[in-house]
Parts: structure tokens; C-alpha cells; sequence
């Protein structure tokens, strides 16, 4: 089942605990490089996940769980459903605020 309640992220698998999948795909970055690119910063799917995991160690110790797998064009996170709905909720609410968003860019480290 999918959730796009937190778009332009998207959790698939939320029924089964064990295992669920956090995706934001191209057209999502495309939407926001502007604030990456006024930190020096592309937006692929390689500095998203420097942001989500900046973002899901500041929101739970059960971050170790997750699993990043970026791409230039995509971002997928595996892991426990209810630790990939805390970091859909929290990347959301940066996304839609772009002030937020490009502090927190700031913040993440680069891999």
C-alpha cells in the first residue's frame, strides 16, 4: 500500500512493520534545487540523504535501522515503518517550508 500523505514523499509497505520503503523521486528534488543550490549543494538524491539522515539521527535513536539507498535521481529508505512516518512527517515540514529547509541543508553533512 502506498502513502502519500507527506508528498512529495511517499511510504510504501506502512501495514508491515518490519520492512517499509520512503521514496521521493526526481520531480520532488527538481522542485526544491534552488535552495540546494543557494547552499552550494545539488539536489539529488545523494544531498537528500545527507539531509534525512541529518534529519532521522536528530529524531530517534532507531535511526540505525534505516537503510539509504540514494540515486542522482531518487531516494529510497528502507526500515521499520513507524521510525520512516517520523522522518516523512519531519522532511515534509521542511520541504514545505524552504527557510527551514535550507538551514537544515546547512546543518547536514556531506557523504
Amino acid at each position: 500500500m502506498k502513502n502519500d500523505s507527506y508528498a512529495p514523499f511517499i511510504i510504501y509497505g506502512e501495514d508491515d512493520d518490519d520492512e517499509a520503503r520512503l521514496s521521493l523521486l526526481d520531480n520532488g528534488m527538481f522542485a526544491r534545487r534552488h535552495v540546494f543550490a543557494g547552499r552550494g549543494r545539488e539536489s539529488n538524491g545523494y544531498s537528500w540523504a545527507s539531509l534525512a539522515k541529518s534529519v532521522a539521527k536528530s529524531l530517534s535513536a532507531e535511526s540505525q535501522q534505516l537503510d539509504f539507498n540514494p540515486e542522482a535521481d531518487m531516494l529510497s529508505i528502507y526500515g521499520p515503518a513507524s521510525v520512516l512516518q517520523q522522518l516523512a512527517r519531519a522532511l515534509h515540514e521542511l520541504y514545505m517550508n524552504e527557510r527551514a529547509l535550507g538551514h537544515a541543508i546547512e546543518l547536514s553533512e556531506v557523504d
